[in-house]
């Protein structure tokens, strides 16, 4: 492991903490857990993606990209149009795309999937009001024999 930052002063910011990088051969990835879209399986499992760091700057990396789904809905079959790099983030926080350990990658899956749950519950009410109101619609359709609401 390689520390690239050791700021571990919480005075600073509150979410700024080591950042470790895995190496093998002296080569250099980033890891994102992800589901996999294309499986055959009605139950989706969670997948390591590995990601090779292609240059480091002072403020994240270029990784190298893997094919993703929103790449195929977006340029079909033909891969060769679809972006071969992806910045990343030095700094912990908010919408971090890939980690320096599979930890902090697992880590940062369930907390996506969380907020996605939280967003399809959100539907789910919405849409649990809205069969209410057309109900309730519905039912003052019958008692009025029929008739288009005034």
């Amino acid at each position: 492991m390689i520390i690239l930052s050791t700021v571990l002063n919480t005075n600073i910011e509150p979410y700024t903490k080591k950042i470790l990088l895995d190496t093998h051969d002296s080569t250099k990835y980033l890891y994102r857990y992800g589901t996999d879209m294309f499986s055959d399986s009605f139950d989706p499992v969670p997948t390591i993606e590995k990601h090779e760091v292609l240059r480091s700057t002072p403020k994240g990396w270029w990784i190298k990209r893997v094919y993703e789904y929103s790449d195929w809905r977006r340029y079909g079959n033909d891969s060769s149009k679809a972006p071969k790099e992806r910045f990343v983030l030095k700094t912990t926080g908010y919408k971090r795309y890939a980690y320096g350990t599979q930890l902090e990658a697992l880590e940062g899956y369930i907390k996506r999937r969380e907020r996605y749950l939280c967003i399809l519950n959100n539907k789910v009410d919405s849409v649990k009001r809205t069969i209410s109101i057309a109900k309730s619609i519905q039912q003052q359709l019958l008692t009025r024999g029929g008739t288009t609401p005034e």
